[in-house]
């Protein structure tokens, strides 16, 4: 399950003179283009694409709280980014605070908590050097390992031993040596982190192993206290 909280990050984009009043001009942040307006009660700013065919908004007359759109005439309301007239839709509004004769537009913080899995590995020994191999190269670098002793279904390694023909005793080896792997990870990699695996440990023999994947529900930095499953974005764009 995700979980989401905004807060608001205020960038420097204008001059208030760079907009003369009743008159809208483009601004770039980044890769979005927006338009910002100075009205006679304030500046508003919406994203410079008309809902209709993408027109630009930056190039259109205002008339009270709203703007017509150069190409079809369609009216957007500044205040709320809705279309008053021409069709329906919608475009994004932006806060805006003036300090002094700077402009200021608030785009939206969104921290989001991404789903993580652990993904457990018991495997042959054997096979340690060509599974570290297989991680690094699907870009998978943290990872915890340990020798460790186990057995399956089979009960480790069973055999007979006969001193007679008439006279047989059942030994074998009830733990033997196996590698455990243990990776946390983002939900999207979990699909890579296991096939990497799978191709550096199956022989098709019994005793390749098994992998188990598990739910996380939050992954702490000991030296930070930070929760580093969560992710923090500004207007779309990652921090």
């Amino acid at each position: 399950m995700t979980t989401e909280s905004r807060e608001v990050h205020w960038v420097y984009v204008a001059e208030k003179g760079l907009v003369p009043k009743n008159e809208g001009r483009k601004i770039l942040w980044g890769d979005r283009q927006i338009a910002l307006f100075h009205l006679a009660h304030g500046f508003f700013a919406v994203d410079n694409k008309c809902p209709h065919k993408q027109g630009p908004l930056a190039d259109g007359i205002t008339a009270g709280g709203a703007v017509y759109c150069p190409l079809h005439n369609w009216k957007i309301d500044l205040a709320n980014g809705c279309a008053l007239a021409g069709g329906e839709g919608k475009v994004r509004t932006y806060p805006v605070r003036l300090e002094g004769e700077k402009v200021y537009l608030g785009f939206e913080i969104t921290e989001t908590q991404i789903p993580m899995k652990e993904v457990m590995a018991i495997l042959r020994p054997s096979q340690w050097g060509r599974t570290k191999q297989k991680l690094t190269e699907a870009g998978i670098l943290a990872f915890t390992q340990r020798r460790v002793f186990g057995r399956g279904k089979q009960r480790g390694l069973q055999y007979w031993v006969a001193k007679k023909k008439t006279d047989r005793s059942e030994m074998g080896i009830s733990f033997i040596p196996k590698r455990i792997v243990i990776l946390v990870l983002p939900e999207s990699q979990v699909n890579t982190a296991v096939n990497a695996l799978i191709e550096a440990n199956q022989t098709g023999a019994i005793g390749d192993g098994k992998i188990f994947v598990s739910p996380v529900e939050e992954v702490i930095q000991v030296r930070t206290g930070l929760n580093e499953n969560r992710v923090k974005e500004m207007g779309g764009a990652p921090l």
